[in-house]
Order: structure tokens, then C-alpha cells, then sequence
């Protein structure tokens, strides 16, 4: 079964892309992080690397020829063991469904039960590798930005965990509005990024960082802290490793992530060294169950170990 490789969107403004040259040749084995061709958009170079090790078996387009956003343009035969979750790597990200009403859950003596945690860990090397290529093509993204839009498609896969509670019961909502929670020298503040659904990994790199400088600077308007619909937050940048957040009322979970550390890992049976990071999603029972939780981290860590979905433009 072999993945096909799509031109992807690499900056906000981007609908189309040429091939400048292809670093690899067909029957080449690639590894994550190789680079895979130089591609050229808007008068600039950009370099294309590969998502997952393998074999790349066709390359579809020609040097010099210009394609839409999310056209094929090779195909590749994953290595044996290499778990993709999926045979195209750029996925129409599902629509949101309607806001409709849940049944929130009860304990036996009719009060809403504690909150739960679930933690998994996750290899970043992918995305750091897609970190240093951007940013030696002068591009700023950083971990944080693909945390963001890797939530936003989880959401929408799974929009059980972007449901709240109302006067009226618990909601399922439409809109992905994601809170970014931030510590700083005057308190916590979550300035919330609206309308997440459509948006590209570098629409919600620039915006997220828009919101995050005013926040520091204390001119946030307050409708920029309310409204959100899910929360990440993310203490790595401090050196913890793993920890729980608290869910903020009324919504269903949050999300709370450590640092990227050095750690082993199993590929295909041997022991290499990893870069991992641990994600805790911390959810209302009232809404979410375990295998609701589950499901969101499984998909969350595979569309970080393999990030191709999350270049993928965010307009269906």
C-alpha cells in the first residue's frame, strides 16, 4: 500500500506550487525528515521533506510544472512496519456537525463524577525536522503551531470532545475555539483563537501568535479570552516533562503538554533514540468517557508522528 504525496500548503497566501528539482529519484529509500524535492511558490524556494521512511516508487510531476494545492505529485511505499493510519496524506479535514444537545453522564448517587486523565507520548522528530526546514527557508512554525492545528483536526474527527455544558445540558459545538493558556508576570490569561476549523497551520501559527503578543502586553480585548471550546496548554518551555491542567468550565477537556526530551524508543523492534513529548488530556466525565478520550490522544499522536495531514490547507 503506498501513501500519496500531495503538494501541500505552505504559507497562508499559497493555491499553487511548482517542482523545482526532486532531491530523490524513484526506487530511493527516503527517512523522515529527508528532503524530498525543492518546491517554488510565490518567487520562493521551499524544501519538501519526507513524512515517513520508505520507498518512493512514482514521481508524478515534472520539474517546471505548476499544480494545485493538494494535487499528487509522488507516491511512496511505506517501510514494513511504518504505520501511516492512512494511504493519502492530505485528508479533507470532516466538516463540523450542528451544535446539538448530549445526555451528560451521571455517578450512582446522581452527582457528576470527578474528572479523568489520559497520557500518551508522542515521537516529535517529525515535526521538529519540519520545524528546522521551515525555518531555514525562513518560515517560523513551531511545535506549538502543529499542536494546534493537530487539535483542530482531532476535534473535528472526534467533536465529542469539543462539546460544553449549558444551562439547558451539555452541547455539542459546531465551532472549534481553542483557548491557549499562558502564565504570566500579571496571572494566567487564555486568550481563545476563533474559528479554527478552516484554518491552515500558518493562518493559526500567525494569528495564535498575534493573540500571544497582546496577551503579554496586557491589550487583549475581552472577547479574545472568552468563548473557547477546547484549551492546550503547554509548559514544556519550563522543562516539565508531564503534567495535568484543569479544565476550564464549561468545556469538555484541555490539553496540557511537557518538553520534547530525548528519549528510547521501538522502531520495528530495535531501540533507538527518540525525541518524545507526553500529552495529558484532563476531561469532564459529565461529557467525555474513557474511550472518547482515547480515541482524540490516538488520533492526536498519529497526526503528530505523522504530520502530512496537518500541511494540508484547512478548507475542505
Amino acid at each position: 500500500m503506498s501513501n500519496e504525496i500531495v503538494m501541500p500548503k505552505l504559507h497562508e497566501r499559497m493555491s499553487e506550487g511548482s517542482i523545482v528539482s526532486w532531491e530523490k529519484g524513484s526506487g530511493d529509500q527516503v527517512e523522515p525528515g529527508e528532503i524530498l524535492a525543492v518546491l517554488e511558490t510565490d518567487g520562493r524556494q521551499i524544501r519538501l521533506p519526507s513524512f515517513v521512511s520508505g520507498v518512493l516508487r512514482q514521481l508524478l510531476i515534472q520539474p517546471g510544472i505548476t499544480v494545485p494545492v493538494g494535487e499528487v505529485i509522488a507516491r511512496l511505499e511505506p517501510s514494513r512496519g511504518e504505520n501511516t493510519g492512512e494511504e493519502r496524506q492530505n485528508p479533507v479535514e470532516p466538516a463540523g456537525e450542528p451544535d446539538r444537545p448530549l445526555l451528560p453522564r451521571k455517578s450512582g448517587n446522581g452527582e457528576p463524577p470527578r474528572h479523568f486523565a489520559v497520557s500518551v507520548h508522542i515521537d516529535m522528530e517529525s515535526v521538529e525536522s519540519l520545524c528546522r526546514s521551515f525555518r531555514e527557508d525562513g518560515i517560523r512554525i513551531t511545535v506549538n503551531d502543529f499542536l494546534l492545528k493537530a487539535s483542530v483536526i482531532a476535534l473535528l474527527k472526534f467533536p465529542q470532545v469539543n462539546s460544553s455544558l449549558s444551562e439547558q445540558g451539555a452541547l455539542r459545538q459546531s465551532r472549534v475555539n481553542i483557548g491557549i493558556a499562558l502564565s504570566l508576570q500579571h496571572g494566567a490569561v487564555t486568550p481563545v483563537l476563533k474559528k479554527c476549523n478552516g484554518k491552515s497551520l500558518h493562518d493559526l501559527a500567525r494569528e495564535s501568535r498575534s493573540l500571544m503578543d497582546r496577551a503579554r502586553k496586557g491589550t487583549l480585548a475581552p472577547e479574545e479570552t472568552t468563548g473557547g471550546t477546547f484549551t492546550v496548554a503547554n509548559l514544556g518551555m519550563y522543562g516539565i516533562d508531564e503534567y495535568r491542567s484543569i479544565v476550564r468550565p464549561p468545556e469538555a477537556a484541555i490539553l496540557a503538554v511537557g518538553a520534547v526530551r530525548n528519549a528510547p524508543i521501538v522502531v520495528e523492534g530495535r531501540v533507538v533514540p527518540g525525541r518524545l513529548m507526553t500529552a495529558t488530556l484532563t476531561a469532564d466525565h459529565q461529557l467525555l468517557d474513557g474511550a472518547d478520550a482515547g480515541l482524540f490522544m490516538a488520533e492526536l499522536r498519529r497526526l503528530l508522528e505523522h504530520p502530512a495531514p496537518v500541511l494540508a490547507n484547512g478548507k475542505p
